[in-house]
């Protein structure tokens, strides 16, 4: 092989691999195929190999955004700006420092494209590398695809307002009832669970409205947005392990009234923030550098995010376990005995059924499967923004124990805004009475009804207009009483 030919091959390599992740979900499986092979094809070229026999401290071959071949050790490797993200011109290089360790790829030379020039080299690259005649911008293949990744995105949108619609008011109920309830520990979990379903959709549809992804401008706040994004979601699976380790405990430990909630907090918050940002944000600017210009949105598919999809499976997987295991201990005890403590875990094993395995069939789906099928696309756009939506339907619509607490504490508000209506009354038909009478008597009526609203006594102490005792009253049910 040449050297034109090598130098176009680890050119092309550049291409391929920053277009791999960055189109996937528009592409489909092409590009990550392709990046496999070339990754393959890096190692395996004798090119990219020094001499035999060469005794220098080197870097070894590296496949990292572009192939790097054996590079002495305190030489500099210079390649072209790939121009699928950059106009022609500049270049890129990466050094091998004197350990034989590869440093950070320097791109400060390239000028990125726009994001519709990126979109449009990458169709065409698509088609040349499926040695297929690339049809114009304004066909009708392309507007087709076009077409459906807006129509995606409209789906997407629709039904997180749905679900928006859905979880501010349960979560508004969460609130509110949790001040007066013996189950606040339940509540409470339920409550951030929610809130962090809300999170989540929300920097989505910051990131929709505000263009960021498709804004060259904007490119640090979506890489922002998208952390959090990250972070919530995480959240999303600590919480549901929150949920399945309470119901764990009111089936093992159902006499310990206890209160862990703290201990929930920690674990539900704390953790996606250490993945997050003590492990993600990190090994991501290694790999990518602090110089990297585009979203890390577009690297959502790529071997980093394994960082937060990791924990996030083996949660998902923890939940799984308790939910059948659960199901097992609630059914044995359920056939001995029925004790209020059971009927509250048998409660929230329902919900449980319902709620986590449908959290992780539709997060393992979006993990572990690729795109490129458009029913496939559509299902997890309808699906993946309703989880919230059908968590507060289980956790807060469908729940009885919310919706006593939500009765009772409209009966307290009833109770006590009627307290005060009668109390506003009862004061100015007193000044009137008292106003009509001679001096030191006071007439007044008292019945059944405003002995049980204002809680009185069966002996109640009156006073003169002067203010000093004048007798007492004992209790007559619809009758005057007089006192002097």
């Amino acid at each position: 092989m040449g050297s034109s030919e090598l130098r176009w091959s680890r050119y092309r390599s550049i291409l391929l691999s920053l277009a791999v992740f960055f189109l996937n979900p528009i592409m489909g499986n092409d590009f990550k195929e392709i990046y496999r092979l070339e990754r393959i094809n890096c190692h395996k070229n004798p090119q990219n190999y020094l001499e035999n026999g060469t005794s220098l401290i080197k870097c070894n071959v590296s496949f990292a955004g572009a192939c790097w071949p054996e590079t002495p050790a305190g030489s500099t490797f210079i390649q072209p700006c790939p121009t699928l993200f950059f106009s022609s011109g500049g270049f890129i290089h990466r050094r091998c420092n004197t350990s034989g360790n590869w440093e950070r790829m320097n791109i400060t030379q390239c000028r990125r494209l726009q994001v519709s020039q990126v979109f449009k080299k990458g169709e065409q690259l698509s088609c040349e590398l499926k040695n297929t005649a690339c049809p114009p911008s304004n066909s009708d293949a392309i507007v087709e695809l076009k077409q459906q990744y807006l129509n995606e995105g409209y789906v997407f949108i629709a039904f997180s307002w749905v679900s928006v619609s859905i979880m501010l008011p349960s979560l508004l109920i969460l609130m509110v009832c949790n001040k007066d309830t013996d189950q606040k520990d339940r509540f409470s979990l339920h409550k951030n669970l929610l809130v962090a379903f809300l999170m989540r959709t929300l920097t989505y549809v910051i990131d929709y409205y505000g263009g960021l992804t498709m804004s060259d401008s904007l490119q640090r706040v979506c890489t922002g947005v998208w952390v959090f994004n990250r972070y919530f979601a995480t959240a999303e699976v600590t919480w549901m392990t929150n949920e399945a380790i309470f119901l764990l405990r009111l089936l093992v430990r159902a006499f310990d009234n206890d209160s862990y909630y703290w201990h929930y907090f920690c674990f539900g918050w704390g953790l996606p923030a250490v993945l997050t940002f003590i492990i993600y944000i990190p090994a991501s600017l290694v790999i990518y550098g602090a110089s990297d210009p585009r979203c890390w949105s577009v690297h959502g598919q790529e071997p980093v995010m394994m960082y937060l999809y990791g924990p996030m499976t083996l949660m998902l997987v923890i939940n799984l376990v308790i939910m059948f295991f659960a199901l097992y201990t609630l059914v044995r005890k359920m056939k001995g005995t029925s004790t209020p403590e059971l009927q509250i875990a048998r409660k929230a094993t329902k919900g449980a059924l319902i709620l986590i395995p449908q959290m992780g069939v539709i997060y393992l789906v979006i993990f572990y499967t690729p795109r490129g099928n458009k029913a496939f696309d559509y299902f997890v756009r309808v699906a993946f923004p309703l989880q919230g939506a059908l968590a507060a339907l289980v956790f807060v619509a469908w729940n009885s124990d919310v919706r006593q607490a939500v009765k009772q504490r409209w009966q307290q508000w009833c109770y006590q805004n009627n307290l005060t209506k009668k109390s506003s009354r009862s004061s100015q038909s007193s000044r009137s009475s008292t106003e009509e009478q001679a001096p030191g008597r006071l007439t007044k009526r008292i019945t059944f009804h405003d002995c049980l609203i204002t809680k009185c006594t069966a002996s109640e102490k009156t006073f003169s207009r002067s203010g000093s005792v004048t007798g007492t009253t004992t209790l007559n049910t619809g009758k005057f009483i007089s006192m002097s």
